[in-house]
């Protein structure tokens, strides 16, 4: 086993954004979308 072993292990950088901005987008666009799918649910319930 090579010593730098544990530096090799894990997802690496090519699985994640070096952009947090990206990432805080993203989430923000996820939430977003959970609340216009609650939103439509309860609309159609209610109509």
């Amino acid at each position: 086993m090579p010593q730098n072993a544990a530096f090799e292990s894990g997802a690496g950088d090519e699985s994640r954004t070096r952009d947090l901005n990206l990432g805080k987008v993203a989430l923000y666009q996820l939430s977003y979308s959970r609340i216009l799918l609650l939103f439509s649910l309860v609309f159609r319930a209610v109509c």
